[in-house]
């Protein structure tokens, strides 16, 4: 008997960040942008989310999902951390900079 899996697609994908309720979710650029990285240091700046490229331990690691494709950050307490400082779960458009990237609290 054969099994039939869904795969999931990004066809609906607005951003290239996503809140979801076990962490972060990058795709795309800003996957790549941050993609050398082992670990990524996350901070808030007023109304700025900011993931930063970081060589300590210390700071959440950046793990590759779906074959390489999505980077996942965090888990539950960062999902509970960033809805406590005005991010709530969905879709955002990224900057890219230097050595970071960084999130408006606008919903993409």
């Amino acid at each position: 008997m054969e099994i039939y899996r869904a795969r999931w697609s990004n066809r609906n994908a607005r951003g290239d960040l996503s809140v979801s309720s076990n962490g972060i979710r990058l795709r795309g650029a800003a996957f790549q942008h941050l993609r050398g990285s082992s670990y990524v240091m996350i901070g808030v700046d007023g109304q700025r989310l900011i993931l930063k490229k970081s060589d300590d331990p210390s700071n959440l690691k950046l793990r590759l999902a779906a074959k390489g494709r999505i980077g996942e950050i965090g888990g539950k307490h960062l999902t509970q951390w960033l809805l406590e400082h005005g991010f709530n779960k969905g879709q955002y458009k990224t900057q890219l900079m230097a050595d970071q990237v960084v999130v408006q609290q606008e919903l993409a």
